[in-house]
């Protein structure tokens, strides 16, 4: 019988000499050995040898050295060494192990809108273990620094940026952070600001004294958009309590709450933001219902003379007058004549009858409004002077025949 030769251990595959693990993952080492039975494994790290538990799972099976970790730590990193031994030896390697933490964006990418011709930025900020490599792509391409763009990559910044900013610009832009244990990415959008406009227009508008009245306009437009309102060319300020400017859902309006004649004239509507600017002007026109300021007076005027009925009247033009006696109209004519001078509605009668004695009434009107007043006109008779219907009569009588003389008289009457 031969005599038994036993063989030391040894590695058939040695661990690799450096290895990144991820953090937070399982990691494994392995390693392939050889020799005579009994083979026996230990494992340490950082010379101190490690044990099976919660975190670590040790085996040798079919001659595969096995060293287990779960939930990775950055402690973690260190050197690992395998020791194999038999009756004959013992043999070793080791491993390099850096745990990484994989990249993750402290804040994502935000979309952008740049004016045309300006500078686009997109900034992003990274966590992880570096080295990074970070990549800028636009719609799917990877963009490479020169000409119009320029990448900034420094630490854990990394930027990009576009000059002249024009329509070609707009798109989907990404950015690609990877190390040695992971990858991630953030998107945005990259678009050009819009310049304010109209949706609708500010329309003139014909407001009732003392009436609510608003003004406004349907607006579109890249944010932040700013309004203002104008006054024949004056700003307007929100200083007034009967005056409210708002700016809500892209309308922009101008509220009086009660309406006056001064609110009247030409408004503008200006509305600004970093691309430009649009103006839209409209009018105000305020109506003054009819009415009476003064009414007429009654009067009494004796047949025969003139007299006038007049009444002080205010409000919008055209201002319609009209007078009315006992129910119907009366016109100007051979009787009356009807004036209108600066708001006094005068009606004369040029030589009154017994008949004029009534009522008059009078009436204005305009488009928003109408008002009335009424008035008495009282006829007087003309008093008539005394005068003798028969003269006396020169009678010659002797004294004591006055008897006779009365007689004469009564006989003559």
């Amino acid at each position: 019988m031969e005599p038994f030769c036993a063989e030391g251990p040894s590695f058939i595959k040695r661990l690799e000499s450096t290895v990144a693990w991820k953090q937070g993952s399982s990691a494994r080492l392995q390693c392939i050995v050889s020799g005579s039975p009994e083979l026996q494994t230990s494992w340490f790290f950082d010379d101190r040898e490690l044990s099976p538990g919660d975190r670590y799972s040790i085996s040798l099976k079919d001659s595969v050295a096995t060293l287990e970790l779960r939930s990775v730590m950055l402690s973690d990193s260190g050197n690992y060494t395998c020791e194999v031994l038999n009756e004959s030896g013992c043999e070793s390697c080791t491993s390099k192990v850096t745990v990484k933490e994989p990249p993750s964006f402290m804040k994502d990418l935000l979309s952008v809108e740049a004016v045309r011709g300006s500078v686009a930025m997109f900034d992003c900020e990274i966590e992880g273990s570096a080295p990074f490599e970070v990549a800028w792509l636009k719609n799917g391409k990877r963009i490479s620094a020169g000409g119009k763009y320029r990448i900034v990559s420094q630490g854990s910044m990394s930027s990009l940026e576009i000059h002249s900013f024009e329509s070609s610009d707009i798109g989907d832009y990404k950015c690609d952070v990877s190390n040695a244990v992971g990858v991630a990415s953030s998107k945005a959008m990259a678009k050009q600001k819009e310049p304010p406009a109209f949706l609708k227009r500010v329309e003139s508008i014909a407001a009732v004294l003392g009436n609510t009245v608003k003004l406004q306009g349907s607006i579109k437009g890249s944010a932040p958009l700013t309004v203002k309102w104008t006054k024949d060319s004056e700003l307007l300020r929100d200083d007034n309590a009967n005056i409210s400017m708002r700016l809500e859902n892209n309308v922009a309006s101008l509220t009086f709450s009660s309406v006056e004649v001064a609110n009247a004239g030409k408004y503008a509507c200006q509305v600004d933001n970093a691309a430009g600017r649009q103006t839209c002007e409209a009018i105000l026109t305020v109506q003054e219902p009819a009415r009476i300021v003064e009414p007429a007076e009654s009067i009494s005027v004796t047949a025969g003379d003139s007299a006038t009925l007049e009444c002080r009247i205010a409000g919008s033009p055209d201002l319609k007058v009209q007078w009315f006696k006992d129910g119907k109209e009366v016109t100007s004519g051979r009787k009356y004549k009807i004036t209108l001078k600066e708001k006094t509605a005068m009606l004369k009668i040029l030589a009154a009858e017994k008949e004029e004695s009534s009522e008059f009434r009078m009436e204005v009107s305009n488009k928003v409004g109408k008002d009335q007043c009424k008035s008495s006109v009282t006829v007087l008779g003309r008093a008539v002077p005394p005068s003798f219907s028969k003269t006396l009569k020169k009678l010659n009588a002797n004294i004591g025949a006055w008897g006779k003389v009365m007689e004469a008289i009564i006989d003559a009457d």
